[in-house]
């Protein structure tokens, strides 16, 4: 499936979280995906690959990220 198009229409808020590192999803794909997608958007960088535990430091980011969005939300 190609996800290129279909983040073009997409407009709420959106996180990615890439790794060179991933044997799974490569870079590139998440890159070019967090370049087309339409809605405001944040990208987090780990060192793990896919399936590891992930950094205290990029989780916190991801929840400041989600509570900064809340708030806008509940302000509008």
């Amino acid at each position: 499936m190609d996800l290129s198009e279909l983040v073009k229409n997409i407009a709420t808020p959106g996180i990615f979280i890439a790794s060179k590192q991933d044997d799974l999803i490569p870079f590139s794909q998440i890159e070019n995906l967090f370049n087309r997608y339409k809605g405001e958007k944040e990208m987090f960088f780990i060192e793990e690959s896919h399936n590891e535990a992930r950094n205290m430091g990029v989780i916190r980011k991801v929840f400041k990220t989600f509570k900064k969005q809340l708030l806008l939300l509940e302000q509008s």
